[in-house]
């Protein structure tokens, strides 16, 4: 029984490329980048309720939210 080829017919699985090795690192860091932005807007939704929750006023509420925002640079 012969193994499969994981790598195309006529390419040489040692000839990774610096181009293609960064192609792979750009395309994996857009797990976290979605994940990240996921949980920044979800955050926005659950402001009100955690404002109404803990009767923060909306100066307190867009203070925590400021800084939370602050958080991202």
């Amino acid at each position: 029984m012969v193994a499969a080829k994981l790598t195309p017919v006529g390419t040489d699985p040692r000839e990774i490329t610096l181009a293609r090795g960064l192609l792979v690192a750009f395309l994996l860091s857009f797990g976290p980048a979605v994940s990240n932005s996921f949980a920044r807007f979800a955050y926005a939704l659950i402001l009100p309720a955690m404002r109404s929750d803990r009767q923060w006023s909306y100066s307190q509420a867009g203070s925590i939210n400021t800084v939370n925002a602050f958080g991202y640079l």
